[in-house]
C-alpha cells in the first residue's frame, strides 16, 4: 500500500459511478459536484463543491486546500477516465492506474490520457463563441484604455451601428478603471466580461470581431515559441495526468487562487484552456513557463 503521504489521486466527480477507484480507497480525494457517494469511501476524504469549473476548477480546488502539504505525487483525473485513457475500455484504463501508481518515477509529469492531440490557438477557442479560454498567464496583462481604444476602432471601421449596442462591453471595462482601480485585465478575465454581454454572443459582427480582440491584443509570447517548434505540442484530452508535487509548487499560491478565479462558472471558457495547457504549465523541461 502507497502511503497518502507518497501519493494521492483527486477525482473530479460529478454522478459517475467511480466503483472501479474502491481498490485505491486509501489514496482518494473526491470533490465531489453531485450526488452522494459510495457510502465505503471514508467522508474525511470527500469534499462537496458546488458544480463549477469543470475538472480544472477541481483539480485547482485541491492544489489551494493542500499547497502547504501536497503529497510527492498527484494524479488528477475525472470521474470516468475510461474515454480518454482506453477509449471507454475500463479493464484496460485501470490496469494504467495501477502501472502508473506502483512504477517507479524518474519523472515528474506525465499524462496517463491516450488521446493526444495537437495545440494550437485555435483549439482553445470554445467553441461557437470564439472566446480565446487561455487562463494560464501566458505573457502581460493588457491595458484596459488601450483594449477599449481597439475594441472602439474595430467597431467604428467594421459596424458603426453597433456602438450603441457594443457600449455595455466598453462600460464594464471603463468601470474596472474608475471603480475598481484596476488598469490592466487577463485574457480569461476580459472573456468573462464578453461572455455576460448580450451583443457580444449574439451580433454577428461581434463573432467577427471576438478572435481578433483575444486572440491579437494579449500576450502569448510564454506559449507562442512552443506552438511555433517544428515538433509542434500536444495534449492529453480529458486532462488526466500525474505530478510532482515540486511542479506545482513552482507556482505561488497566489496564482493558483487566479486560475481558480478564472474558472467559477458551471462551464467557464477557461476550462478548455486548462484541458489544453496542463502540459505546459506542468510539464518538464521546455514545458516549464518563467516563474510565476
Amino acid at each position: 500500500m502507497i502511503s497518502r503521504e507518497k501519493l494521492i489521486i483527486v477525482i473530479a466527480r460529478y454522478n459517475e459511478d467511480i466503483l472501479n477507484f474502491m481498490e485505491f480507497n486509501n489514496n482518494l480525494m473526491i470533490y465531489n459536484k453531485g450526488d452522494a457517494i459510495n457510502p465505503d469511501i471514508d467522508p474525511q476524504f470527500i469534499k462537496n463543491v458546488p458544480n463549477l469549473g469543470r475538472e480544472a476548477g477541481t483539480y485547482c480546488n485541491y492544489i489551494l486546500d493542500n499547497y502547504d502539504n501536497l503529497p510527492e505525487y498527484m494524479i488528477f483525473t475525472q470521474g470516468n477516465p475510461c474515454d480518454h485513457v482506453a477509449f471507454s475500455d475500463s479493464i484496460t484504463t485501470f490496469n494504467k492506474f495501477r502501472e502508473i501508481i506502483n512504477e517507479e518515477k524518474t519523472y515528474k509529469f506525465k499524462y496517463i490520457s491516450s488521446h493526444s492531440e495537437p495545440f494550437d490557438f485555435n483549439s482553445v477557442a470554445h467553441i461557437g463563441l470564439g472566446v480565446y479560454a487561455t487562463p494560464i498567464e501566458l505573457g502581460e496583462p493588457k491595458d484596459i484604455i488601450q483594449l477599449i481604444g481597439d475594441i472602439q476602432y474595430w467597431i467604428n471601421l467594421n459596424c458603426p451601428s453597433e456602438i450603441d449596442a457594443s457600449q455595455e462591453v466598453i462600460n464594464k471595462l471603463k468601470s474596472l478603471i474608475l471603480d475598481d482601480k484596476i488598469n490592466t485585465i487577463w485574457p480569461w478575465e476580459f472573456s468573462k466580461i464578453l461572455m455576460k454581454s448580450a451583443w457580444y454572443c449574439t451580433s454577428d459582427n461581434a463573432q467577427k470581431m471576438r478572435p481578433l480582440v483575444t486572440q491579437y491584443n494579449f500576450d502569448y509570447s510564454k506559449i507562442k515559441w512552443l506552438i511555433d517548434r517544428p515538433e509542434g505540442f500536444s495534449f492529453g484530452y480529458g486532462a488526466i495526468f500525474i505530478v510532482h508535487r515540486d511542479n506545482v509548487l513552482k507556482y505561488s499560491r497566489d496564482y493558483w487562487q487566479r486560475l481558480f478565479d478564472s474558472l467559477q462558472d458551471i462551464l467557464p471558457t477557461a476550462g478548455w484552456g486548462c484541458e489544453r495547457l496542463w502540459g505546459f504549465l506542468l510539464g518538464e523541461g521546455d514545458y516549464y513557463p518563467m516563474q510565476l
